[in-house]
């Protein structure tokens, strides 16, 4: 009787599942042309330990900012506009990672997408996630018919007389223009509330930019608005020299320099105020290591005697 018992309690155990994920969670699913909406990207697990994104992306749509959320950075310029990596301070379930804000462009869907982002979970297991996206449906601004005014017929002057002769009535017939005017007020209050809707939040679009970027001995055709940069350099390069212009007196804070064999990222973070963007370089360096080729001799065996005794009479010289 007490297998029983014990069978069945096991059989109906409850199974505790550890189910990470990283999700997107924006306050709006859907906006108008235009508009910005604040997208979370949040950790799911027992414990979160971090999380990062080789790539933030938006099609029908701009990354305007970011805002840090539960994040220590790793490195300067961990987190920017196209991509993030950091360490959370370990909230139990859920931690907001890092928030980005987007601007549509045109009618019809805006999606965020996170491609090949990792989350350090569980025991400090690590969870891929080759591509995360959202959808935010973005709908067409709401156009205003002109309004006409009624035309209003002309009245003859009281110094004409009329065509029947003079009438001393004359005046009564005027008094239907005077009502004329009313008409305006009622039409022109309906035309206000649209220009309120159409106005842009000018916090929304403050994205900073470095003037000009610049690395000795190498073209990397800059763009303000270009945030990563790819190119190679030779092995007997070990550090880059980098000079840079602002727009208006910004910050800017430059990572490690020294270059090793291999991928090298360098960031490059200006900051002003609340606001910040950072430029990123990947910098492949090429190996200093020497290829050492295996010659394979084959033969037969009075050849390979022949050989002996050739490096043997070499060798009896020295």
């Amino acid at each position: 009787m007490k297998k029983y018992i014990m069978f069945a309690f096991i059989m109906f155990m409850p199974i505790v599942v550890n189910a990470a994920s990283i999700q997107i969670v924006c306050e709006k699913d859907t906006i108008t042309v235009g508009d910005s909406v604040r997208c979370d990207i949040i950790g799911n697990d027992t414990t979160v330990g971090g999380a990062k994104a080789d790539s933030v992306s938006v099609t029908n749509g701009t990354i305007t900012s970011f805002i840090k959320g539960n994040c220590i950075e790793l490195a300067a310029g961990a987190v920017s506009n196209s991509s993030f990596e950091c360490i959370s301070d370990e909230a139990p379930n859920s931690t907001k990672i890092v928030s980005y804000v987007l601007k549509s462009q045109n009618e019809g869907n805006m999606v965020f997408e996170l491609t090949n982002a990792q989350l350090v979970g569980y025991e400090y297991a690590t969870i891929d996630f080759p591509s995360i996206t959202k959808t935010i449906t973005v709908k067409a601004k709401e156009t205003t018919q002109a309004t006409t005014k009624p035309a209003v017929k002309p009245q003859p002057s009281p110094s004409e007389p009329s065509p029947s002769g003079p009438n001393t009535q004359a005046p009564v017939q005027t008094e239907p223009v005077i009502e004329a005017p009313t008409t305006e007020v009622v039409t022109e209050p309906e035309s206000e509330p649209t220009s309120e809707v159409v106005k842009p939040n000018p916090k929304s679009d403050e994205v900073i930019y470095l003037k000009s970027l610049k690395v000795d001995g190498i073209e990397i055709n800059f763009s303000p608005t270009s945030f990563n940069y790819n190119f190679s350099v030779g092995k007997d390069i070990n550090e880059l020299n980098i000079t840079y212009e602002t727009e208006d007196d910004e910050d800017v804070e430059v990572s490690d320099t020294k270059l090793k064999s291999g991928l090298n990222k360098i960031y490059i973070v200006v900051t002003k105020g609340n606001l910040s963007s950072t430029y990123t370089l990947n910098v492949t360096k090429e190996s200093s290591n020497k290829t050492v080729k295996t010659i394979k001799i084959v033969g037969s065996v009075s050849g390979i005697g022949v050989l002996v005794y050739c490096l043997f009479r070499v060798l009896r010289k020295f």
